[in-house]
């Protein structure tokens, strides 16, 4: 059975330099301040739907600029993927008109 791959950002290396932010928000083409967000944010999916070897070329690029990164690995078939909302979202009330619609992505290290 094949399996789909995401990269998830944990943070920065305990090594990382200076000039790490800097690196990494030209790699995904953000400003600084953007990147730090996003590191603020870790752990977070950043890739998905990859196959092993787009996935260990992503960890490989952002490891080396400093960042700390893991790889998820899903069966293709994995019905915890699944469309349907969960419970919480289920019990959570529909955004009334003129709200937007609000999606929380779940943590895929279940």
């Amino acid at each position: 059975m094949s399996s789909i791959f995401a990269v998830k950002l944990e943070g920065l290396a305990e090594n990382s330099q200076a000039n790490t932010i800097e690196l990494l928000a030209s790699l995904f083409k953000k400003s600084e301040q953007q990147m730090v967000r996003l590191i603020d944010a870790a752990p977070i999916v950043i890739k998905s739907q990859l196959n092993k070897d787009e996935a260990s070329k992503y960890k490989q690029a952002l490891e080396q600029r400093g960042a700390k990164v893991s790889l998820v690995e899903k069966d293709l078939f994995d019905t915890s993927w699944s469309l349907e909302p969960t419970e919480d979202e289920k019990q959570s009330s529909a955004p009334s008109r003129g709200q937007k619609a609000q999606f929380a992505s779940r943590d895929l290290s279940s």
